[in-house]
């Protein structure tokens, strides 16, 4: 048994000195920034905000005047004359042009009105850019939420490797207490294993938490964009004000922050805008030009020489008949605003539902803590106790064993707990659309 005990710390060791070292450490509003820089989700949804603005403002372009150079060649293979036929003077043919026609222009134009057509669609492009702006700043809240899960995780796993050496540390002086007892035939070599057993168990407890804290390491660094193994420093805890507020005004606050529903009204605004950019065609479209131009022959068709001109106008179309596809391009964009409006009732409906099992779920961690705590005052007065009778060798090992299996189970579960309080709020967070 004593061969068996070496070789596991041996392999115990080993393990240790194979997990990755940090070099650094950071805290959560560290690891919040680092994400916010680094996490390609957040740099996808920046980028596709800018394309926005860049859409916007190429759009709003064509609502101004415009600036157009033109150049041409033809040539014609017949080229129109005109016979003078003037009694008593001889029968004469004038040939206008030579068959090569050359035609350079600057022509400026401006639409003077569309049918609210150009105007509902810079609109339209205004809002896609606040969708693409407000799901940014929502990916960001969610990335920081997640960030902030993973930290109180990772942190979780630390303290429980913190609860489980201090129980080593207890059960070591009694193994050593029970050795100094079997020596002096006052205790069996059964309770001298007991000890040694829980204490491979408690290692065993050790090695995995540490291997939790550094499986959620491993996801901090993937958010934060981080190459190499870092640790955490311990921040005060963060409480969300918001969670004692009622259900209503959750979902106030949710319908207010949560970039879904801000997504929907721009999409409902949207709608409206190309209902209205649908309704374009039911009116005339109205342009001006001018430009100045410069060819051969011109507008001279006898001296057919190189000259300039300058032409100017007002452009009016209209359509008065499409077979009702004007309409019914509107009546689509009716019915996308009514499916628009169903999806913000699914959608308040479903968030209305997790606020009220998250608040549920808050008040039965809450009331666990309370419960958990005055357990680990009593478990640990029974530990104090049976430790002094075991000293005494008036307890046995397995109520040493005992013991101290209790306290540790309870003092973990207060752990969980806590992080399970974390992550309620952080969820809270996320479904209330804001930063934890």
């Amino acid at each position: 048994m004593k061969q068996f005990i070496t070789l596991s710390l041996l392999l115990f060791a080993a393990a240790a000195q194979a997990q990755p070292q940090a070099e650094k450490s950071y805290s959560l509003l560290e690891l919040k920034s680092m994400a916010i820089m680094n996490y390609e989700a957040i740099r996808i949804a920046l980028f596709e905000a800018k394309q926005a603005r860049l859409e916007t403002d190429a759009l709003a372009a064509t609502r101004l005047p415009r600036l157009d150079a033109e150049a041409s060649y033809t040539y014609l293979s017949e080229t129109a004359s005109i016979d003078l036929k003037i009694p008593p003077l001889v029968d004469r043919s004038i040939t206008l042009g030579d068959g090569h026609n050359y035609s350079t222009g600057v022509i400026a134009s401006v639409p003077l009105f569309t049918g609210f057509r150009l105007s509902s669609a810079v609109e339209m492009k205004k809002e896609a850019e606040l969708i693409a702006k407000q799901t940014f700043e929502g990916t960001a809240t969610e990335v920081r939420n997640k960030v902030a899960l993973y930290y109180h995780k990772a942190l979780t796993a630390e303290n429980a490797v913190d609860i489980v050496e201090k129980q080593r540390a207890v059960l070591a002086k009694n193994l050593r207490t029970a050795k100094e007892l079997q020596e002096h035939a006052q205790l069996l070599p059964y309770d001298t294993l007991q000890l040694s057993n829980r204490m491979m168990e408690l290692e065993v407890q050790r090695e995995n938490a540490i291997s939790a804290k550094r499986h959620a390491i491993y996801v901090l660094m993937e958010l934060t964009g981080s190459a190499e193994y870092f640790d955490i420093e311990e921040s005060a805890p963060n409480e969300l004000a918001e969670a004692a507020l009622s259900l209503d005004s959750l979902t106030a606050i949710a319908e207010e922050n949560r970039y879904e529903f801000q997504n929907l009204r721009s999409q409902e605004r949207i709608t409206g805008l190309a209902i209205r950019e649908s309704k374009a065609d039911y009116y005339p479209q109205v342009s001006a030009f001018a430009g100045y131009r410069y060819g051969k022959p011109g507008i001279n068709q006898f001296a057919n020489e190189w000259m300039g001109y300058f032409t100017g106008g007002i452009q009016l179309s209209w359509n008065l008949w499409s077979w009702g596809a004007d309409s019914k391009e509107t009546e689509k964009r009716e019915i996308d605003m009514e499916k628009n409006r169903l999806r913000s009732q699914q959608l308040r409906r479903s968030i209305r539902m997790q606020l009220a099992a998250m608040k549920e779920d808050l008040r039965v961690i809450q009331t666990r803590m309370e419960l958990t705590e005055r357990r680990i005052v009593q478990e640990r007065a029974k530990q104090n106790i049976v430790q002094s009778r075991f000293q005494q060798g008036l307890a046995t090992a397995t109520e040493v064993v005992d013991a101290e299996t209790a306290l540790t189970v309870a003092e973990l579960s207060l752990e969980q707990e806590q992080i399970d309080y974390s992550v309620a709020l952080t969820k809270l967070a996320s479904i209330l659309g804001k930063d934890l």
